[in-house]
């Protein structure tokens, strides 16, 4: 199911991404959202993978993932809270905080 996910909605990706989880699939559960990421839902999605990383003790993996996320101007008030649990250095914080332009939809409304 999983390799076919990227047909499927955002909508329904729920109980396969709760379905790899209880299975212990954790990279196809990463490979799910890796590709909520390059969608409308990409902080939150990007913030709970960073999340599920540290979970499962990846802490250099999801620092990784909060560096490229704020590369990509997708860090925010969540990602920098991640930042400070995953142990990073709190003078070194990225300050590419993304907030939505006027006018323009927040991640909710896509």
């Amino acid at each position: 199911l999983v390799e076919h996910a990227p047909a499927a909605s955002s909508v329904s990706l729920g109980a396969l991404l709760s379905a790899c989880e209880r299975r212990g699939m954790l990279d196809e559960e990463l490979r799910l959202w890796d590709r909520l990421c390059h969608h409308g839902l990409h902080s939150v999605a990007m913030n709970a993978k960073v999340l599920r990383l540290f979970e499962v003790g990846k802490v250099d993996s999801a620092r990784m993932e909060l560096q490229a996320a704020a590369s990509a101007g997708m860090f925010d008030k969540i990602s920098k809270a991640l930042w400070h649990v995953c142990g990073a250095p709190v003078q070194h914080v990225p300050c590419a905080m993304r907030l939505p332009a006027f006018g323009e939809p927040h991640e909710k409304e896509l």
